[in-house]
């Protein structure tokens, strides 16, 4: 697309991204004892649909942080739920990313970016105030999307014709623009990998967190047929540290032993005819407001499939729609993947 949209998006949320971040966050923060057995962490965090927890001693002195990406790459597969502390996987305090109480959105998020995570506290001193994640920060830009587009001027620091223009400019980035220009034209960091990769669909939970592993991805691919994505991408399955949080969750408060090694990932995985995308042409503004609706993290991007002027799908795609059909799935092909870091970036100065 031409520069003046990209730069237009970049001013739309300019003005929410200078915002106090502790206005936004969540407060007050939960936090655990790093004794505590990693069971219970697990737990609260499925429970309360929450990515990250804060570790704090008997004194409340903050002692590490606890992340979904920590249970994903530290947890070992034979290890019990119940036996392994908090303590033993948590990112020390030491090693913690933190705002302090007066900073901006904008100056968090571009830790997050950079630091390849999702969630900040926000300390004063020892003491935790608050906790700030992307999908905050999504909250306040489509807050602040929907206030310019009915009318509120001054939502964007802009005069109105700047507003129609920032307003014009986020319907004008597609999902189409962001998945072309995620390699190119936005820095999220050294720590950044592909998106989403695939795993066969025999694949166990073990190998699939394996995969994800290696490539720091969040999620991976399941095809819903034999062979690669290249022949199921109009039906395919996606499975997601969330999930993996919590299956384990599940396990831990039913008190039971569970061996990823033994898990098929079609059982733990969003199976196919719940997997919800949006189109090529989807305003990069709606692509981010379905991601906070919905708490999801990664987007497939599905192209309708081509039609003939009778209505009957042309071409080698006809078995794929009678297949797609048939099991209620989305109708179209997969073209990328989103992740909310991809869209949030395109916000950031400098960025487009």
């Amino acid at each position: 697309p031409r520069r003046a949209p990209w730069a237009m998006l970049r001013a739309l949320g300019a003005a929410a991204l200078r915002r106090p971040a502790l206005r936004t966050a969540t407060s007050p923060v939960a936090t655990l004892r790093p004794e505590e057995p990693i069971a219970h962490a697990i737990a609260v965090m499925s429970e309360r649909g929450v990515g990250s927890i804060l570790v704090a001693a008997h004194s409340g002195a903050i002692q590490g942080i606890l992340t979904e990406r920590d249970v994903l790459e530290k947890l070992d597969f034979n290890a019990s739920l119940h036996s392994v502390s908090i303590e033993s996987l948590m990112t020390r305090e030491m090693a913690m990313q933190r705002a302090q109480p007066d900073s901006s959105m904008g100056f968090c998020l571009e830790k997050m970016q950079v630091g390849g995570f999702r969630h900040i506290p926000i300390m004063d001193g020892t003491v935790a105030l608050a906790m700030l994640s992307m999908r905050d920060v999504g909250k306040v830009l489509c807050l602040e999307h929907a206030a310019v587009a009915h009318g509120s001027h001054g939502a964007a620091d802009c005069q109105p014709a700047e507003e129609t223009a920032a307003l014009a400019a986020a319907t004008a980035v597609t999902a189409s623009d962001l998945s072309a220009s995620r390699a190119t034209r936005v820095h999220v960091g050294q720590l950044a990998m592909p998106s989403c990769i695939e795993v066969p669909r025999a694949s166990t939970v073990a190998e699939a967190v394996v995969r994800m592993r290696e490539w720091r991805a969040g999620a991976v691919l399941v095809p819903a047929r034999d062979g690669d994505m290249s022949a199921s991408r109009d039906r395919f399955s996606i499975f997601t540290e969330r999930d993996y949080l919590n299956m384990l969750g599940s396990a831990a408060r039913l008190g039971v032993s569970l061996d990823p090694r033994r898990v098929a990932i079609t059982a733990c995985a969003t199976p196919s005819s719940s997997v919800v995308g949006v189109t090529p042409n989807t305003a990069a503004i709606s692509c981010l407001q379905k991601m906070v609706d919905d708490g999801v993290r990664q987007l497939p991007v599905i192209a309708p499939v081509a039609t003939t002027p009778a209505g009957s799908t042309s071409g080698a795609h006809a078995s794929a729609v009678a297949d797609a059909d048939a099991t209620d799935s989305p109708r179209g092909m997969l073209v990328a993947m989103l992740t909310m870091r991809d869209v949030l970036a395109h916000f950031l100065p400098g960025s487009g």
